[in-house]
């Protein structure tokens, strides 16, 4: 599994695109920071295979902001907390000492040793991408929210537009909105939560009616004039 942080979110990479769950990336990512080291066992130059670290069963790589701006996490064989470069610190899990079934054999390589850690570290190898996914419908940035186009076949479509921290319809000369009854529609959405994901990749609309969808929705920035960050005009990103 491949992931990325992007500006404040993470994403899912690999081996699906789609939106993961910050907290629970977070998590992950704070049972590798926060385990504590049971004892150190040796320097990393000996026999590794002696703590099943010749060949090691996962690994664990972090990367801290200043090596890349955007980071990585990679989850199962290996795992990453990283930027696209192949830099940072690895911690790799070995073998289960005979004599301590409750710890784990680890090689941080950044001191060049092998520690134990509890056991329980080893669990974060067997992530599946779908408990890490954002359940929620939809992620509505409602600091730059600015227009909401709604579709319906055999209807005229409605654009809704923010203006002063107000709505107006502006497919009717921005007539006033219900603001209220808008801001209750955009809390509702990002509430929804997704009860089971049915397919990965969305390439057989037809076969949900989905080709033609009964309503679409795409909510938008919009830039009245060219700035060093954004082009002039409508910039959907959610839909």
């Amino acid at each position: 599994i491949e992931l990325e942080k992007k500006d404040t979110h993470w994403e899912i990479l690999k081996p699906l695109r789609a939106r993961a769950d910050d907290q629970k990336v977070n998590d992950l990512i704070s049972q590798v920071t926060s385990a504590h080291i049971g004892q150190f066992v040796a320097d990393d130059r000996g026999d590794l295979r002696l703590y099943g670290l010749a060949e090691p069963r996962g690994s664990i790589t972090l990367f801290d902001q200043e090596q890349k701006k955007d980071q990585k996490v990679e989850i199962g064989e290996s795992i990453k907390v990283a930027g696209r470069e192949d830099k940072g610190q690895t911690l790799q899990i070995g073998a289960i000492p005979e004599k301590e079934t409750d710890q784990i054999y680890v090689r941080f390589t950044p001191r060049g040793s092998v520690y134990t850690l509890p056991k329980k570290i080893e669990e974060i190898l067997n992530t599946k991408p779908a408990e890490l996914r954002d359940n929620h419908l939809v992620r509505i940035d409602t600091n730059i929210l600015d227009r909401i186009t709604m579709d319906a076949p055999g209807r005229t479509k409605t654009v809704l537009a923010r203006r002063d921290g107000n709505w107006t319809i502006a497919n009717r000369s921005n007539a006033p909105a219900d603001s209220g009854a808008v801001r209750r529609m955009i809390d509702a959405l990002q509430n929804e939560r997704v009860t089971r994901f049915v397919e990965d990749v969305a390439s057989n609309l037809p076969k949900y009616g989905l080709d033609k969808p009964q309503l679409q929705l795409t909510f938008s920035s919009f830039a009245s004039e060219n700035t060093a960050e954004t082009k002039s005009g409508e910039q959907p990103f959610a839909t």
